[in-house]
């Protein structure tokens, strides 16, 4: 669920004023409980207890628990064929199953939804989401259909940057820039020039640039959004951490190495504060930092961050999983520098297996790997 409107005025001003999960919680609960106890447990009123709390919980990462409390709640909607209140809720209860790696039960819900919203000036909420979760699962074309219904029902920025990124990943680049460009635009106007999303866009366009080789252009860009990030969210959360790993990487395609260190090490302090030491994101960091080292030569300090990021993305993403196989291939090739070609052999063969079985074979990293292998055993 993502409406903060549908938060209790009381609770939404402490969570706003900075209030810990510890002291914020069981004010959630205590409201729940009341409603339950003066209005019974099928009421609607109860229900929106239930969704609030399972709110709070799912963005603190709490997805199961969310989950539980959501069925209740869809449950009691769906008895009382309040179909709004159910499509919400069923839109928050696909957020929990791809919390749990569940795409296909959260597609499933998405399209209820979609349905009870069927004719209504709210199905381009239902089309917002399910276009995501398309995207996210590569149904491009699809996700691509969607969105553009969606916009049918208002430009908003929100929409114009969901339909940007499945452009984005169907290689459409020109028109995604334009799109992006659009909502950054409706952003600075509707929220300011210091505001998360605005930061987001500038983000987004950035790597379009990057992409583009226009490397000049992206490192204001990317230096924009960082200062946004740090100022409204903080210089350790999340999104200025990888903020710092973006600008660190161009820098890095730049050859001005020591930026790029200097950001790229700010950038792994940020995620491990935010996120832990081992976090997926906190991998990334680790698997960059050690990049810019191997390129500069410097091998030794390169292997054991490759390898902290291997047993990263071994324990949290599991032993096929295509960035799994991406640090092996890295790994494998400083020790073909180092002189262990048996050893970088092994390496690429398991990424080899992985990226075939994942990505496909003619990925081109999958490609990459299967010739420096060949290039190995000659």
């Amino acid at each position: 669920m993502t409406r903060r409107a549908a938060l209790p005025a009381l609770l939404l001003a402490l969570q706003l004023a900075g209030q810990t999960t510890e002291r914020f919680e069981p004010l959630y609960r205590e409201a729940l409980a009341r409603r339950e106890a003066a209005f019974g447990a099928e009421d609607p009123r109860t229900a929106r207890g239930q969704v609030d709390l399972a709110l709070f919980l799912s963005q603190h990462e709490r997805a199961a628990e969310a989950e539980a409390l959501l069925r209740r709640a869809a449950a009691t909607y769906e008895h009382l064929n309040s179909s709004g209140d159910l499509a919400d809720t069923l839109e928050g209860l696909a957020e929990a199953r791809l919390a749990q790696d569940d795409p296909q039960e959260a597609e499933s819900l998405l399209r209820r939804a979609l349905g009870l919203r069927e004719g209504s000036q709210d199905s381009a909420q239902a089309l917002d989401g399910l276009a995501a979760l398309l995207r996210l699962k590569g149904d491009l074309e699809e996700a691509e259909r969607l969105s553009r219904q969606a916009l049918s029902f208002g430009r908003t920025a929100e929409r114009l940057r969901s339909l940007a990124l499945t452009l984005e990943a169907q290689g459409k680049a020109e028109e995604a820039e334009k799109l992006h460009q659009e909502a950054l635009a409706l952003q600075e106007r509707e929220l300011g020039p210091v505001h998360p999303d605005v930061a987001l866009s500038l983000n987004s366009i950035a790597l379009l640039k990057v992409d583009g080789g226009d490397l000049a252009v992206a490192v204001p860009l990317l230096e924009r959004a960082l200062n946004i990030f740090e100022r409204t969210l903080g210089p350790e959360s999340s999104e200025a951490a990888t903020a710092l790993d973006n600008l660190g990487n161009v820098q890095r395609a730049r050859q001005d190495y020591t930026a790029a260190e200097g950001l790229l090490r700010r950038a792994l302090d940020a995620r491990r504060k935010a996120l832990g030491e081992d976090h997926p994101d906190t991998a990334v960091t680790l698997n960059n930092l050690a990049g810019l080292y191997h390129v500069q030569g410097r091998l030794d300090e390169a292997g054991p961050l490759y390898q902290e990021a291997l047993d990263i993305r071994k324990k949290q993403l599991g032993e096929k999983h295509p960035d799994t196989a991406r640090t092996l291939y890295n790994l494998g090739h400083l020790l073909r520098q180092r002189g262990d070609p048996q050893a970088a052999a092994r390496l690429f063969t398991q990424a080899l297996q992985i990226l075939e079985e994942t990505l496909g074979p003619d990925d081109p990293l999958t490609m990459e790997a299967r010739a420096s292998l060949a290039a190995l055993q000659r």
